[in-house]
């Protein structure tokens, strides 16, 4: 047996003590990421329309036409982030030139089941002339084809799921239109069990889901660096041609324009009320937001409110995320992602020809 020296023996002991700090910071590490990845994903308003050129010859045919089929500009669009709490019609949602005759709609909604064994109710309402199918996790829960004398009895309905297990789900609609797409409401609306009857948004879906607890764990002390919220505006004499990135980047702030190194995007970030005799039209705006993950292999994810007639784009890490050309007024959600333990930056560029509209606050939700 040896017999080793007063030193040699602590140094040995120091470092099976942060061998068994080392795995149970991993294992502990691996237990928050088991949890936080099947709780709380951020929901999905999905929209995708298409034109068809026959009356569908089932609800399959719907679905299977629509899933296929190309959706062409001006006439169709695809919106990831689809607000249909007030509207649904597809001229409505796609903007100017769209369609709204012989029109293919595909709506998906996925949301989350908190406790598991509770029933959802979705208000709908729908004209669909050639049909349509409603779908959860891919099973149809009714179908109604084209000439089928219960056609004009469901444009305003209600349908309620069975009891759902924990977890993610998702709504589809698959309707079909000859003419002449009409709203049938104020938009769609759902309820959780014998809860109050919500607008079908991001936000409300979002907030039926409760977090776990998750172990705790401190993060190094030499790390933690300050968060930073950053904004910064400039003038465009017209939409961008470049990216925005490169447009923004290479422009200064002017009169009516300003930089901020601490912007406060939890209650405003509208041009014309963070700056100064702020302009309401023509601008660029750059948001840059670096915050610390404490422990990795967490999701996190920012949403919140945005105006931007002439597109925004979304980084991470420097990495484009999500570029939309088009224009965007109201909310958005940045794509999932599961971050490294450090600092990260989230940044996003955007737009806007008129009317510097807040739209509500931003939350960061890790």
């Amino acid at each position: 047996r040896r017999v080793h020296g007063g030193e040699r023996t602590k140094k040995i002991i120091e470092r099976r003590k942060d061998m068994r700090k080392w795995f149970l910071f991993v294992l502990v590490s691996l237990l928050m990421y088991e949890s936080q990845a099947s709780i709380c994903l951020a929901p999905k308003i999905y929209y995708k329309s298409v034109s068809f050129t026959s009356n569908p010859s089932s609800v399959s045919d719907i679905r299977t036409q629509i899933n296929n089929r190309e959706s062409l500009e001006p006439l169709n669009c695809i919106l990831h982030n689809a607000s249909i709490s007030n509207y649904h019609t597809n001229s409505e949602l796609c903007g100017l030139g769209s369609g709204n005759e012989n029109i293919g709609q595909h709506f998906s909604i996925e949301f989350y089941e908190p406790e598991g064994n509770e029933d959802w109710t979705f208000y709908l309402y729908l004209d669909f002339s050639y049909g349509m199918g409603i779908f959860l996790d891919g099973e149809m829960l009714l179908g109604i084809p084209y000439g089928d004398e219960d056609g004009n009895k469901f444009s305003d309905f209600s349908i309620q799921t069975d009891p759902l297990s924990k977890g993610q789900h998702r709504f589809e609609v698959y309707s079909a239109d000859s003419c002449c797409e009409t709203n049938f409401g104020q938009g769609w609306s759902y309820h959780r069990g014998n809860g109050v009857k919500k607008p079908i948004s991001l936000s409300n879906l979002m907030n039926e889901c409760q977090p776990e607890l998750t172990p705790e764990i401190q993060p190094d002390e030499e790390m933690c660096q300050t968060p930073v919220i950053y904004f910064k505006s400039v003038h465009l004499a017209s939409q961008p041609t470049e990216t925005l990135r490169t447009v923004i980047n290479q422009l200064s702030s002017s009169e009516g324009t300003c930089t901020l190194t601490n912007a406060p995007l939890n209650e405003t970030h509208a041009n014309n009320v963070l700056c100064e005799n702020g302009d309401t039209s023509n601008v660029g705006s750059h948001y840059s937001i670096v915050f610390y993950e404490p422990t990795g292999n967490i999701i996190w994810l920012i949403y919140g409110n945005l105006d931007a007639g002439w597109g925004y784009s979304i980084y991470l890490d420097g990495e484009l995320l999500y570029d939309q050309s088009g224009p965007i007024s109201g909310g958005f959600f940045s794509p999932r992602r599961i971050l490294a333990k450090g600092q990260h930056r989230f940044d996003i560029y955007a737009a806007d020809d008129c009317c510097g509209t807040d739209f509500g606050f931003w939350i960061l939700c890790p």
